[in-house]
């Protein structure tokens, strides 16, 4: 796989069975360290192999696990909710499924993007899991200027309304699923090269 030729230190590539025929993609390194083990959550449109040039050096002492949110990487394809707080909900209770068949008690938990959204939701619904919580560019997070007692906001022009309802059927992921082996090759070079 092409992923691992970025990463030089030891891996456990395995698949957490979370129940009702789901499973998780989970890249685990050091985890003969009895320190606090550190969780990364990817962000949208990314995998595991965001975190591939951070590995060696995040888990020189301490075990790190690295998943495949799932419908992502190669973590099973899933059909959430389409009430948004449900399926967040669904998430969030995925990953709670992944922290009890891995068995730990306790961890730092690292969100990039949607990532950090996730961890956050995660974080308020079983704060006694979370030792510390790490939120890299979150995505979810409103910025609001205010001006005054208003919010400032800018108008969206009709176009753009116009254009997000067209494409709102379309999946942007479907072509790197489409693409097999190459779409790792694609993910990898646009995460890290672009």
């Amino acid at each position: 796989m092409f992923l691992f030729a970025a990463v030089s230190c030891p891996c456990h590539k395995h698949f957490v069975d979370i129940g009702m025929g789901r499973n998780i993609w989970t890249l685990s390194f050091n985890t003969a360290s009895r320190n606090m083990p550190l969780v990364l959550l990817h962000g949208m449109g990314t995998g595991a192999a965001l975190w591939a040039l951070n590995f060696r050096t995040l888990s020189t002492d301490r075990p790190v696990h690295a998943v495949d949110i799932l419908g992502f990487g190669r973590s099973s394809r899933t059909v959430f909710s389409s009430d948004p707080v449900l399926a967040e909900m669904e998430f969030v209770e995925s990953i709670e499924a992944w922290r009890k068949k891995m068995k730990l008690e306790m961890f730092v938990l690292l969100g990039h993007c949607l990532g950090g959204f996730l961890a956050t939701s995660y974080a308020i619904r079983f704060p006694d899991r979370v030792r510390h919580l790490i939120l890299v560019d979150p995505w979810g997070f409103c910025d609001r200027v205010q001006i005054g007692a208003y919010e400032h906001r800018v108008p969206m022009p009709i176009w753009v309304k116009t254009l997000g309802l067209i494409l709102e059927p379309f999946n942007p992921l479907a072509v790197l699923r489409l693409a097999g082996s190459w779409g790792e090759v694609t993910s990898f070079k646009f995460c890290y090269f672009v």
